[in-house]
């Protein structure tokens, strides 16, 4: 204390050995003792004001980290998911309550020993995650469905998310933040019956409809091709006009079952479309032919109004197409009592690749409300409950048309007014055909006389109505015909004899169509290849896919249209008459 004492007077001028000498030099020294006193006091004052703020910011601090503390620690056991927290060894620093609640762990389990050992993580597939070797490496993983262990080994679904943290260098622990995603596999495994039960419905659809196809095409087979060859028989006028009813009849009621059928594949995804090159002007002349008749009994127009030019071949599906002009023509044709119908063609916009097209079909007919426009393509759909009673249908015909437009990616509407007729128009874009591929495009059917005297003709077909018509329309041309009733007999009439083509039933019982194809394939062996032509009432592209992977060379639909089958024996028995 003393020696501080004497350090603080030399500091002041005072030496010990040399006091002041006077009274002067006293004054002086006494001046500094006082200048040095204040210094002190002012500074002691400084040091203790700033110890004061230093403490309340420190307070105000310390209070800072006390809340949000509290905020971490009221977050980390009210979060909702799993938190662990490990030391750089993977053993338990902290756990809250979610995760304790979740894994049915208690307070202390766990602390000496790794965590992730316990908790036995595996991915989906039962494959084992080393995650403390994740937490060595201080790396970081995520696993989005993963297990853990719980303590009384039941297998926690779980998603995943293992931080390291880290600190110059060295791991120094990480984070496993976890959340049970059994609710989340529940959903998924709902979702997947649910889809497994839509496309089991889909596939009942599916299968619905072709046996309706089947079961309702073979009577119609009958019915119109009995009609057909009764027409080329000895009748009196009043016959003919029976008959030509019966048959008007027949057609009606297959376009109403086709509409029908249609549409159940339309809803169910099941139509497809599938193009081929397309002479736009040849299918327009053809589908006006269908409704030719019928506007002639009328006493009305129909008419072609090609404003195309000279339009090169596209890439169309040639039969939806012309469904869809059939449709509209026929049902202008059906609403127009005086004047006429005339189907436009035109160019909407052209492409380097794309060609837009658009047809409209416009009729002098009684015209639409505007207020019944909307639902002119709803389905069953029709402008009043008289509509069927004078005119039939179903209301299906412009549903389809839309669908089917839409399905070519086109669009389609109606433009009307009561007393000024109606325009039906839709645009679709269609691929042009390359000018080297372009003789691709089907040609017109010859219409000339067929000449098949002794060509060898093997029917196979199980229901006797079928039978008659198609061995009568065969013997009509010269065909030298034979009959199999099933599979294994068209087999054993292909092995003991030779034909130069097959009409072969899809579906018959036992061996069926594709089986009974497929053998005859193997039999041919080095054989000359005998066109085999499927007949069903199937027309879908996956049901001529089908066809084509069994070994038939080519599709005849149900009911077989006389023209139809005289084009498939053009294809494949080339013979003409002189």
């Amino acid at each position: 204390m003393q020696g501080l004492l004497l350090r603080q007077l030399r500091r002041l001028g005072l030496d010990r050995e040399t006091p002041p000498a006077d009274v002067a030099a006293w004054q002086a020294f006494l001046a500094r003792v006082d200048r040095a006193y204040t210094d002190f006091e002012d500074e002691r004052y400084t040091r203790e004001r700033s110890m004061e703020l230093v403490t309340s910011e420190m307070q105000d601090l310390y209070a800072s980290v006390r809340i949000e503390h509290e905020r971490l620690q009221e977050l980390i056991t009210y979060l909702g998911i799993g938190l662990i927290s490990v030391d750089d060894r993977c053993r338990i620093r902290v756990a809250n309550p979610d995760a304790r609640q979740m894994l049915g762990w208690d307070e202390g389990d766990f602390a000496d020993e790794c965590v992730f050992t316990r908790l036995d993580v595996t991915g989906a597939d039962g494959t084992p995650i080393a995650l403390d070797e994740v937490v060595r490496t201080g790396t970081a993983t995520r696993g989005v469905d993963a297990s853990f262990l719980t303590r009384t080994g039941e297998r926690l679904p779980v998603a995943f998310v293992l931080n390291s943290v880290e600190k110059d260098g060295r791991v120094l622990g990480a984070y496993l933040v976890f959340n049970d995603i059994r609710q989340r596999k529940q959903t998924e495994a709902q979702m997947r019956h649910a889809r497994e039960l839509a496309e089991q419905a889909s596939r009942s659809k599916s299968e619905f409809v072709a046996t309706m196809s089947h079961e309702l095409g073979t009577p119609l087979n009958g019915v119109i091709g009995m009609l057909e060859l009764l027409s080329d028989s000895d009748l009196d006028s009043s016959q003919h006009e029976l008959l030509g009813a019966a048959k008007r009849s027949a057609r009606t009621l297959a376009v109403i079952v086709q509409d029908v059928l249609d549409f159940s594949r339309l809803e169910s995804g099941q139509l497809l479309l599938e193009p081929r090159p397309t002479d736009l002007r040849t299918l327009a002349h053809e589908t006006l032919e269908q409704s030719r008749s019928a506007a002639a009994a009328k006493g009305i127009t129909l008419e072609l109004d090609w404003r195309a030019g000279d339009l090169p071949a596209a890439l169309a599906d040639s039969a939806r197409l012309g469904q869809v002009l059939h449709n509209l023509v026929s049902n202008a044709v059906k609403f127009t009592a005086k004047g006429g119908v005339t189907l436009t063609i035109e160019r909407a916009r052209e492409h380097e690749s794309l060609l837009d097209v658009r047809f409209a079909v416009r009729d002098t007919g009684p015209g639409i409300k505007p207020e019944l426009q909307e639902r002119l393509f709803e389905k069953f759909w029709q402008e009043d409950g008289s509509y069927s009673r004078r005119h039939g249908g179903t209301g299906l015909g412009l549903a389809i048309c839309k669908r089917l437009v839409e399905a070519m990616e086109g669009r389609i509407g109606a433009l009307s007014a009561p007393g000024e007729g109606s325009t039906f128009w839709f645009e679709v874009s269609l691929v042009r055909v390359a000018p080297q591929t372009e003789s691709a495009a089907p040609e017109a059917d010859d219409d000339g006389p067929l000449a098949l005297d002794g060509v060898r003709v093997l029917v196979v077909e199980d229901t006797p109505v079928n039978q008659k018509i198609t061995m009568r329309l065969l013997e009509r041309l010269g065909c030298d015909v034979e009959l199999a009733c099933d599979g294994r007999e068209a087999f054993a009439s292909f092995r003991a004899a030779t034909f130069d083509l097959v009409l072969m039933d899809c579906q018959m019982p036992g061996m069926d169509g594709y089986e009974t194809t497929t053998v005859i394939r193997g039999l041919e062996g080095g054989r000359s290849h005998v066109p085999i032509v499927a007949l069903t009432a199937n027309t879908q592209p996956s049901d001529r896919e089908r066809c084509a992977a069994a070994g038939m060379d080519d599709f005849l639909a149900k009911p077989i249209q006389v023209r139809e089958l005289h084009r498939v024996l053009r294809r494949w028995l080339v013979r003409r008459a002189a």
